[in-house]
């Protein structure tokens, strides 16, 4: 995946999402990936957005995702309640 990385940033591309609301999910998996983005300094290069759970974000994982250079993170909402759910539209 980095060396992936790797090449569309050498193409131009200025920002990738990690289209995976589980993305964040396991925490060591995730450190990896932000270590090797910042080893070959992709954190520099390019910009990255991703999908979450709510639930699976921690102060520790917003570390993470700044570090890696994570600009925006769409996180979506939900409920059983029809009225809250007519208010989020």
């Amino acid at each position: 995946m980095i060396e992936e990385i790797d090449q569309v940033v050498e193409s131009g591309v200025k920002i990738i999402r990690f289209n995976d609301d589980n993305f964040p999910v396991n925490k060591e998996r995730l450190q990896r990936i932000a270590d090797m983005i910042i080893e070959r300094g992709l954190h520099k290069k390019i910009k990255f957005s991703c999908w979450a759970r709510s639930k699976d974000i921690t102060n520790d994982i917003v570390e993470i995702f700044k570090s890696m250079n994570i600009v925006s993170v769409a996180i979506g909402l939900e409920s059983g309640c029809q009225k809250t759910l007519e208010y989020l539209k």
